[in-house]
């Protein structure tokens, strides 16, 4: 499920299985109410990877797809759908990665107020463990390369995705942006000094500089 700034467009991707496809794309029209009516299938083509992340425009115009390499290959990608025509825009990350949209459980909050900008997160498998980098997507790029359409936020990889040299502290999850795309907002686990062994923070950070802002809770 993914929803727009509005409050009142959403859209969910639904496949026979977990990680069976083919998966397919609806919105759900709701009335001035919030009572559900009539369910509208997209003019988006159906997916044959698992369901993939999701992340709706905050105008509710344009749906990001996160899908994993097929049969094994490499190039995780990211779909760009228009929800009027299903036209679509796509990029490839050039190597092994995995690829994430949709902070927060999908919610328009991995875009920027312009509709424009995406944020996702990138993570990679090694001897120890996964760590991963966030990313920004320039939408109106040119399709094809994932890398040389979005530019990098500079958190250290140590503090995203699962090290095990980074079990004192690191960023759950993918962070939500904000709509001026200046700053992200995170849970944030670090161990801290007996007895209470270790701390959740909602924490504020830097897109500029990657470093901590203030805590927010």
């Amino acid at each position: 499920m993914a929803a727009a700034g509005d409050g009142r467009t959403f859209v969910f991707a639904a496949a026979p299985g977990v990680d069976r496809g083919p998966v397919k794309f609806y919105r759900p029209a709701l009335g001035r109410s919030g009572h559900p009516g009539r369910l509208a299938p997209l003019p988006i083509p159906p997916e044959t990877a698992a369901l993939p992340g999701l992340a709706l425009s905050p105008g509710g115009s344009k749906l990001a797809v996160s899908l994993p390499p097929v049969h094994e290959q490499t190039g995780s990608k990211i779909q760009v759908f228009s929800l009027a025509t299903g036209a679509r825009r796509g990029w490839v990350w050039p190597g092994h990665g995995t690829i994430s949209v949709g902070a927060g459980g999908g919610g328009s909050n991995s875009w920027e107020a312009d509709n424009r900008t995406l944020l996702f997160e990138v993570t990679t498998l090694t001897r120890t463990g996964s760590p991963g980098q966030l990313r920004l997507l320039d939408t109106a790029a040119p399709a094809g390369s994932l890398l040389a359409a979005s530019t990098p936020i500079p958190i250290p990889s140590t503090d995203l995705g699962w090290q095990h040299n980074n079990a004192t502290h690191r960023i759950l999850g993918i962070p939500l942006i904000t709509g001026d795309g200046s700053k992200l907002v995170t849970p944030f686990f670090h161990l801290s000094a007996p007895p209470k062994v270790f701390d959740f923070t909602i924490t504020e950070f830097s897109v500029r500089t990657g470093k901590p802002v203030q805590v927010l809770y």
